[in-house]
């Protein structure tokens, strides 16, 4: 019972931190969408500059606007890519835990059943061996019998032409 307890609360930490490693994952969705965010707003920067500043000044803007974007989108990206893998890591390792007690839990409980089978199969063996030795002393007794019936059976006639003839 105590294996299982452990075996079961081991499962419960496991999952919790499964869970944990999950909501990282939506975190890092909601990191691409303010970059989304992010990116619509420097474009709607973008016109409004390029309405009030000369071509020039908006292809400036421009550049500048989508360089900083691509930057900021990059290292988000980056950042997000980076957790991401992070949490996927800790995932694949809390399930490689969870499986290994599972095997190590599994492993325990069947060397029991093996045991306890060996064990059941050594007391049939026994009890085999007991019965077999028993019958074998009751054939004993039952053949010392007849040959005592027998020998006592010629003892009491003097003769053996005087006892009844079998038919045969």
């Amino acid at each position: 019972m105590e294996a299982r307890k452990v075996g079961y609360e081991e499962g419960l930490a496991a999952a919790k931190q499964h869970q944990a490693a999950r909501e990282r994952l939506l975190d890092d969705r909601e990191d691409r969408i303010v970059v989304r965010e992010a990116d619509q707003t420097s474009q709607q920067l973008q016109i409004a500059s390029a309405k009030e500043d000369s071509q020039r000044e908006a292809d400036g803007a421009r550049r500048d606007a989508d360089a900083y974007a691509k930057v900021t989108r990059e290292k988000a990206e980056a950042d997000a890519k980076a957790a991401r893998d992070k949490a996927e890591a800790e995932v694949n390792e809390i399930k490689a835990a969870a499986e290994r007690n599972a095997r190590e839990k599994g492993l325990a409980d069947a060397r029991a059943l093996i045991q306890t089978d060996q064990e059941a199969v050594a007391e049939a063996k026994a009890a085999a061996k007991k019965d077999r030795d028993t019958a074998a002393a009751e054939r004993t007794a039952a053949a010392a019998e007849r040959a005592r019936a027998k020998a006592e059976g010629l003892l009491s006639s003097p003769w053996p032409s005087e006892q009844p003839r079998k038919r045969q």
